[in-house]
């Protein structure tokens, strides 16, 4: 439901922001996502005892930004009572901004750490494949497969031994 509503105000943004004014945008709705998280902020954000123009003043204290488009929109969010939209839209902008400038971010999944030059080759394999900028970070996890996902490309690869041996196994009971 949030996300929906997130490429609603995305639509909107999109209309009156020019392209290259988006980072900047995407910088200052992260740092209102962030605080989002905080419990605190959260209850202070949804309290009916504190006014609106605190509430407005608050969020205008955490953007470094002067930007009266900046401004009007979380003053929006806020009198909406939509600040629970700010880290989809995030992520809703970040996927615009990743397909206009054609890069990408990924992560590779392996039990092992893997080294900086086999990273490098995935990355350069993938990135030519898709035709596509891609950035690569390797994260280990405590499953036995290795996996790839990148984000804003819907792109998931993985591997696991457990699932190869089963299927190779449900493969040789058929044949018998």
């Amino acid at each position: 439901m949030l996300n929906t509503i997130a490429k609603r105000y995305l639509k909107a943004i999109l209309k009156s922001w020019k392209t290259e004014d988006l980072d900047g945008l995407l910088k200052e709705l992260e740092k209102v996502a962030c605080a989002t998280k905080n419990d605190k902020f959260s209850d202070l954000m949804h309290s009916p005892y504190v006014s609106f123009q605190d509430k407005q003043q608050l969020l205008l204290t955490l953007i470094e930004s002067k930007d009266k488009k900046v401004s009007n929109l979380l003053s929006l969010l806020l009198e909406n009572k939509r600040l629970e939209v700010i880290p989809y839209l995030c992520e809703e902008l970040k996927g615009f901004i990743s397909q206009t400038h054609n890069f990408y971010k990924g992560v590779v999944y392996a039990k092992e750490k893997m080294s900086d030059v086999e990273v490098l080759k995935i990355r350069d394999s993938l990135a030519k494949r898709l035709n596509i900028g891609l950035e690569l970070i390797c994260q280990e996890t405590h499953k036995d497969e290795i996996a790839l996902v990148i984000d804003g490309l819907d792109v998931e690869i993985s591997f696991s031994n457990e699932r190869f041996l089963n299927d190779l196994k449900s493969h040789i009971l058929k044949a018998i």
